[in-house]
């Protein structure tokens, strides 16, 4: 026995199909039944089977589970990476403690990931390759620190670019959220920024290294006030200038009480 044909009984007539396995599945034996299965890091009915691509494909392939799961997007070169996930959303961005994120660029490109906790940024690289091959939706949470009330800024399309553009924020969608002010909008178009690579469109000075102390889509344009309305990445205890914060441009009004943020992204 083997996958090559497949066998019913119809009106008392043996019927048999042939069909092949994908070259991404295997042919098992399940108590005699033959199937073929699909491969690991991909899903499909074993004929026809495709990668994960993010934690929406695992979510609706049964895959529940909150937490770190291996993904396979499209158009990714490498080995299948794991991302966390969340009732389909693939976070990548994750701080739930007060470790640094001030690091450099190719950190930032292959990903931080810090010991002892879920805190990650999973990598501009990864997260390139991700946003290109479907439309995402995106989402942003922080929760105060000091009454937990958590609020969200979501954008219902997301994508950065590759290496060669500096991740640069290529499309940022319309602003639905909790609060009235989009302060992620500020950032549209910018470049990603870190210690060691400035791209912040600011020429007399350095976003990072001056101010905000972290990897992010900064925009300077010679600004006095503020390279960011918005930023996850900065330091935890600092102001506006160099912490985890967001800054209403228009009523020049910040909030640093921010306990614990979250970015992720799901399929539109």
């Amino acid at each position: 026995m083997d996958c090559t044909e497949t066998c019913s009984c119809e009106n008392d007539v043996l019927v048999c199909i042939n069909y092949t396995c994908s070259e991404h599945a295997t042919c098992q034996n399940h108590d005699g039944n033959m199937s073929c299965d699909c491969n690991v890091n991909y899903m499909g009915n074993g004929t026809v089977c495709k990668r994960v691509q993010d934690c929406q494909d695992l979510y609706d392939n049964g895959v529940i589970s909150e937490g770190f799961h291996l993904i396979y997007p499209l158009t990714w070169p490498g080995e299948p990476f794991e991302a966390y996930c969340k009732d389909g959303w693939t976070f990548f961005q994750l701080r739930v403690d007060n470790k640094g994120f001030y690091d450099n660029w190719d950190r930032y490109r292959s990903g931080l990931f810090r010991r002892g906790t879920n805190s990650h940024w999973l990598g501009n690289d990864r997260l390139a390759n991700l946003t290109a091959q479907r439309n995402y939706t995106m989402r942003m949470e922080f929760k105060k620190r000091s009454n937990n009330i958590t609020h969200y800024l979501q954008y219902d399309l997301f994508r950065i670019g590759s290496e060669v553009n500096n991740y640069a924020l290529e499309e940022l969608g319309s602003y639905t959220g909790s609060l009235e002010y989009d302060y992620m909008g500020y950032h549209r178009g910018s470049d990603f920024s870190t210690h060691d690579s400035d791209n912040d469109n600011d020429t007399s000075r350095d976003c990072v290294n001056d101010h905000h102390l972290g990897g992010w889509w900064y925009n300077g344009y010679n600004d006095e006030l503020t390279c960011t309305t918005a930023n996850f990445n900065g330091n935890y205890g600092y102001g506006w200038d160099h912490g985890v914060c967001i800054y209403d441009r228009e009523r020049m009004i910040s909030d640093c009480d921010i306990a614990t943020t979250e970015m992720k992204i799901k399929p539109l």
